[in-house]
């Protein structure tokens, strides 16, 4: 781990967790040149132009943001008023089979609701999630 002349990677993992009872240590020295980095320019035409060579920064590589709130509340309002219709007829019903068959046909559209949530959530959420 001290520092070196030539390029280095060195991993190190211990097992078991937080303990060093068993440690791998795997070291790796580029031994030719890198590849030059591809980027890709959107200009406002649409046109995509790819150049070589160039290592400016890309933005948004994980997490899309840019996703729209509204979109993820609106389907948080639909999961809550299927879910709530759902529990007022389970409550309406005297017999356990009568309450299993609410429930039970009740949970694939609150599974399909509540993925497209999740779906319309997940861009607004930082990249580290």
């Amino acid at each position: 781990l001290d520092p070196t002349t030539a390029p280095t990677l060195t991993l190190t993992t211990c097992n078991p967790r937080f303990s060093a009872a068993q440690r791998l240590v795997v070291q790796a020295t580029m031994v030719s040149t890198p590849a030059p980095i591809a980027t890709v320019n959107h200009p406002i035409d649409g046109a995509e132009h790819v150049s070589q060579g160039t290592t400016h920064s890309q933005t948004q590589l994980a997490g899309q943001s840019g996703g729209s709130p509204w979109l993820a509340v609106g389907w948080g309002v639909a999961v809550a008023v299927v879910v709530g219709g759902i529990w007022f007829l389970l409550r309406r019903r005297q017999h356990w089979y009568g309450r299993l068959s609410v429930a039970a046909v009740g949970l694939i559209p609150v599974l399909a609701l509540l993925f497209f949530f999740f779906q319309s959530l997940s861009p607004l959420l930082p990249a580290s999630f």
